[in-house]
């Protein structure tokens, strides 16, 4: 509905309130439909350079990253999920940062206290 109605910001802000859903719900097979729903919307914030939107795209992936990896036991998807958190993680923050998007400090914060408490920022995940 959202790439007929023409508005790309539209199309980005659906397509990552659907991907946290999925993540919140937590489904293990909702993860890579999550996935697949926040690269299209990197790719169009991106290419309209939609900054704040971009943040919020790598901050969902973040969080649904960081859900995955909490999730699964496989000790190779829980390495490839720790690198990839710590990517989106790092470019959400350098992001909201050179913005000043405060609205996301705190998400960011509490994101970050969450992985450190579950072990996911210790030197052995990256």
């Amino acid at each position: 509905m959202f790439q007929r109605a023409g508005y790309a910001d539209y199309l980005v802000r659906g397509l990552t309130e659907r991907a946290r859903y999925l993540t919140v719900r937590g489904r293990p097979d909702d993860y890579p439909r999550a996935f697949e729903d926040l690269e299209t919307a990197q790719v169009e914030a991106e290419r309209g350079r939609m900054d704040l939107l971009l943040a919020d795209v790598l901050l969902v992936r973040a969080a649904g990253q960081f859900g995955a990896w909490r999730s699964t036991v496989n000790v190779v998807v829980r390495r490839s999920l720790a690198g990839d958190f710590a990517q989106s993680l790092g470019q959400a923050e350098g992001l909201v940062d050179s913005l000043g998007y405060g609205r996301r400090q705190d998400a960011l914060r509490q994101l970050r206290l969450r992985a450190d408490l579950d072990g996911l920022t210790t030197a052995d995940d990256f």
